[in-house]
């Protein structure tokens, strides 16, 4: 158990075509008084690497996961399947999820971007404190299609996108929205991922 007081250790995983600093993805997290460590999603170590952490987060990706060969992904969606500790799957790492839980990813034939309402239909510790309606940044073009097996849906957009949703035995979450991205005047990301690391504390 995380007791209170304790350094947090996150590993963000690195999910992008290309290599990136992820500095603004690590600067959210920091701000909450934690470490992190960022490690590319085929590296060879990334089991074990992820066994030395209190928790994983799963970095958005510009691939479209509906077309790619997903072998790339392979050591990280049989990681995602096994993973115990906290986990939170960020867009493409939200979808990532999906897949690793018997999902698929499918094109919209659009893409959303920019701060979009998402209504919440669930309580859950992520969104503790927040009203039933967020503004959040969204920067995609794929969805989950249906929710995974032992999934609950905790928050949907217009058309019925899967936003938000959480392993109902295991602390797994999946946002499509980008939580790190947020303004003063839409600060919904930022208290959704304080939640998150709060969380961490009852593990």
């Amino acid at each position: 158990m995380i007791l209170k007081g304790d350094i947090m250790n996150i590993l963000i995983v690195d999910n992008y075509a290309k290599m990136r600093p992820l500095d603004h993805l690590k600067l959210s997290l920091e701000e909450h008084e934690i470490t992190t460590e960022v490690i590319r999603h085929n590296a060879p170590n990334l089991q074990t690497k992820a066994d030395d952490f209190d928790a994983l987060v799963l970095s958005g990706t510009e691939n479209m996961l509906n077309r790619e060969d997903l072998g790339e992904y392979k050591t990280e969606i049989a990681l995602i399947k096994n993973y115990e500790r906290p986990l939170l799957g960020i867009c493409g790492g939200h979808q990532l999820i999906g897949i690793a839980y018997g999902s698929k990813v499918i094109a919209l034939g659009y893409e959303v971007t920019g701060y979009h309402n998402v209504q919440i239909i669930r309580p859950n510790t992520l969104f503790r404190s927040l009203p039933l309606t967020i503004q959040v940044l969204e920067s995609h073009k794929e969805i989950v299609n249906k929710l995974p097996s032992k999934f609950d849906l905790m928050a949907y957009s217009k058309g019925g996108i899967i936003e938000a949703m959480v392993h109902s035995e295991k602390p797994v979450y999946g946002v499509q929205f980008h939580p790190e991205r947020y303004e003063k005047m839409s600060p919904h990301g930022r208290i959704i991922l304080q939640n998150f690391i709060d969380s961490l504390k009852y593990q």
